[in-house]
């Protein structure tokens, strides 16, 4: 994944970047690391601090990556509009603008609202040219979908078994995690706005995003990726 990104942005000529969905810290730290410019920002105040806590022990360059912590609909209140060449938003982060919190019911009505004013403010933080990168499920339809996966991390063998269930008629997606780490495993479901691809484009354009397509991320095989970009010629408010 992050040698995907890195490649993205180089062939994108990339300077300067701030992952908006930052979370537990990747891809922002390991790109950080690989010498990128880049931003971290996250709306929880937990999540922010273990970053801050991890980038402590490396370098100078790493430990000094920009932490905010804002919601997305206020990133103009901490970033000066047009200071990006590139927004990032991964992880299948947006459809959760109104529900992080575990079993937090998620209002559609509200998402939508919130998600829409969350792409306003992804578009008025980039430069002219800027481009953003946002991801989502590749589950659409109505229906039981189920992802499994083995891995270790930090030394520890790892299992997670990841059950979504898509509601179209609600539009509400609910996700059951159980994640197993050296046999114990923790349980929580979490629920979002079902995002299709088309909504996501229509809002993009709406949003005053060009070029909003498909992208291909090596590394990345969960979700689909789009791009899109912010117009040339247009000046910061």
């Amino acid at each position: 994944m992050v040698a995907g990104l890195s490649a993205f942005m180089q062939e994108n000529h990339i300077e300067s970047v701030v992952d908006v969905s930052g979370g537990n810290g990747f891809p922002a730290i390991e790109l950080r690391r690989k010498g990128w410019d880049i931003a971290y920002n996250d709306y929880n105040a937990f999540m922010k601090e273990q970053v801050e806590a991890q980038i402590k022990e490396n370098d100078d360059f790493v430990a000094s990556m920009p932490c905010t912590q804002v919601s997305w609909e206020y990133l103009d209140s901490v970033i000066v509009p047009g200071s990006y060449d590139m927004v990032i938003c991964r992880g299948n982060s947006l459809p959760y603008a109104v529900s992080w919190s575990v079993n937090q019911i998620c209002d559609p009505e509200k998402a939508k609202v919130i998600i829409q004013k969350a792409l306003a403010q992804f578009f008025k933080v980039l430069r002219p040219g800027g481009v953003l990168l946002v991801d989502k499920s590749s589950f659409e339809s109505a229906g039981i979908y189920v992802i499994q996966k083995e891995g270790v991390v930090d030394s520890k063998e790892c299992h997670i078994h990841w059950v979504f269930v898509n509601d179209v008629q609600s539009g509400i997606r609910r996700w059951d995690q159980y994640n197993t780490v050296e046999k114990e495993t923790t349980c929580l479901t979490v629920y979002s706005l079902l995002i299709t691809e088309k909504m996501l484009v229509d809002w993009l354009t709406t949003a005053g995003f060009i070029s909003v397509c498909p992208t291909s991320i090596q590394g990345e095989n969960i979700y689909t990726v789009l791009t899109a970009r912010k117009p040339l010629g247009i000046l910061p408010d």
